[in-house]
This record gives C-alpha cells, structure tokens and sequence, in this order.
C-alpha cells in the first residue's frame, strides 16, 4: 500500500515531463516561424510564415488552453494578418488568464481601432476581482501537491504534527475549492463576435436597427438547447438572439 502513491506521483511526473516537452517544442518552432515572418520582405512569404507559426501557437494552445503568453501571442499574429475580431478574442483571453492589464490594453485598444471599435469600453466586464482562472488553478495545484507529500509523510513518518498539517490543508483545500465552484457559477459568461450579427429582438419578433460589429464583447445569457442561437446582452444592455456561429466565448 505504501509504494502505491510513490509508483502514481512518478507515473503523473512522467506524463507531465511529456507533455512539457511537447509544448515546449511546439512553442519553440512556432516562434522560429514567426521570427522568420517578421523578418522576411516579402508580403507573401510573411504570410506563410505567419499561418504556420498560428497554427502551431494553436496546437500548443491545445495543450496549455490557460497559457496567457501563448493568449497573447496569438492574437498579435491575427492581428498582423488583418483578423482584427480573433485578435480582439485572444487579447481578452489574454486578460481573463491573467496577463499585465498595462501591456495588453494599449494593444487591444489599437486592434479595436482597427476593427472600428474606438468607442468600446476597455474595462473588463465581471472578471473576478482577487483571482485569474490561471492563478487559481495553479494555487489548486500548490495545496494538492503540498497535500500529496504530507500524505506521503505521514504515511512513512507519523506524527501528530503531519497529521494535523494535513487536516488543516484538506480543509483549507475544500474551502477554496467551494469558494471557486462558487465563483464559476456567479461569473457571467462572455464573448467576442467574429462576424457582425443582427440582433433578434424577442420581444418585437424582429431584428434591432443597428447590427453588432465584429469584434465587440458581449455578455452570453443563454445558450439554446439544440438549436444555433444564443441569447446575449451587448454594452448598450439590448438583448437578443445571434447565431452560434458568429461569437466565440472568452
């Protein structure tokens, strides 16, 4: 029984060293491609160049989906290939994972001009005041590894010391753990338009006058069970139904 927890912590390590190494080398070619853009004169071979360097900053997305690095390069690269609404998404991505608010805001303000979004408010709406999504799962990860070595202490060196260490981290583990599923669930949902949509009003059984640019940040209030709409509240708080099809969430 002793050997079972050593023989899985050494199993998770080894799994986590590969996937490391796999992101690693994802990231590190993706930014040989995109040096290699940056540097090329030619519009064309900048573009390739570009392409190939998002498509691997995905894959390495795919791996770590809270990397706000990774967040910020990507939206950098469609901003220079001109996709100004994926830019927008990304850079907020950027924000919710917990990047310098001072770096990325001058940038999304520039793709925003770009995307003829001046006029958008900046300011990110019902993002959690204490935590990011990324500093919250990696104190997560801090108490259970801390919770696994004293697990594993007092498995081979008891004591009424470790075993009061551990009770008081189980238990400060589960409060915080309450405290985050309870901040998940209050939380609003949100997301970036890449594609300007009419909006449906429900209420007058027609569309608003004035459509929502892509790009624009909106509050997601319902998705449709089996149908293609979702039900959003724009900055101006009109709501209404746009399709699926032409908003990402944050």
């Amino acid at each position: 029984m002793r050997f079972i927890l050593p023989i899985f912590i050494i199993f998770c390590a080894l799994i986590t060293n590969l996937f490391c190494q796999s992101f690693e080398s994802l990231a590190q070619n993706a930014y040989i491609e995109l040096e290699k853009g940056e540097n090329t004169e030619s519009i064309d071979q900048r573009k390739i160049n570009f392409n190939q360097a998002l498509f691997l900053y995905l894959q390495a997305e795919q791996i770590d989906s809270q990397n706000p690095d990774i967040d910020q390069v990507i939206a950098y690269i469609f901003s220079q290939l001109n996709e100004y609404p994926l830019s927008i998404l990304y850079y907020y991505r950027a924000l919710k994972h917990g990047v310098d608010e001072s770096r990325i805001l001058p940038l999304l303000k520039e793709t925003q001009n770009q995307a003829g979004l001046s006029s958008v408010n900046l300011a990110p709406i019902n993002f959690l005041t204490f935590f990011t999504d990324y500093q919250k799962n990696y104190i997560l990860f801090l108490l259970l590894i801390g919770i696994i070595i004293l697990f594993i202490c007092n498995t081979w060196i008891p004591s009424k010391w470790v075993k009061f260490s551990l009770v008081f981290s189980l238990g400060i583990s589960t409060f915080f753990l309450v405290l985050l599923m309870f901040s998940y669930y209050t939380q609003s949902l949100e997301g970036v338009l890449i594609n300007a949509s009419e909006l449906y009003d429900p209420i007058h059984q027609r569309n608003f006058e004035d459509p929502i640019l892509a790009g624009t940040k909106v509050e997601i209030l319902e998705l449709i069970s089996n149908e293609d709409w979702i039900k959003i509240k724009d900055s101006e708080n009109r709501m209404g139904f746009i399709s699926l099809k032409n908003i990402k969430i944050i």
